[in-house]
């Protein structure tokens, strides 16, 4: 297991990858469609330590309740979602957020997680 990306919501997508990717030299990974109460969704990397973040766009009505600029959750790249997911939930201090499920559109796996002070934690395996 080891930390993958960090995500933030952002009111607008355009003028947020305009300040991380011309401004402050981040590159563009992938901008694709969105779900749920994501509009779209984007990766961008910081080209010299490979650090990416994923941002989130959402609408309105959701970024009144949680705020652009902040953090949605902090996802750890596993081998296997549903083993980590059962033995992390049985720790103290961790509770179920979201039951591991698959995005077929993104290859991916994941499962959510809360922490005592209500951070989320994404367990996620690309397929």
């Amino acid at each position: 297991m080891y930390l993958h990306h960090h995500c933030v919501v952002v009111q607008d997508m355009d003028e947020a990858l305009k300040i991380f990717c011309d401004y402050l030299g981040m590159k563009l990974v992938k901008r694709v469609e969105g779900f749920g109460e994501n509009l779209e969704l984007a990766f961008i990397e910081e080209p010299k330590t490979g650090h990416q973040i994923e941002l989130f766009s959402r609408l309105p009505v959701d970024i009144k309740n949680q705020g652009s600029g902040t953090l949605d959750h902090l996802a750890f790249l596993v081998d296997d979602v549903d083993q980590s997911f059962n033995e992390l939930k049985e720790k103290d201090g961790l509770e179920v957020d979201k039951e591991p499920y698959t995005i077929d559109k993104y290859n991916a796996r994941m499962a959510f997680l809360k922490d005592n002070n209500g951070f989320r934690i994404q367990l996620v395996q690309y397929l």
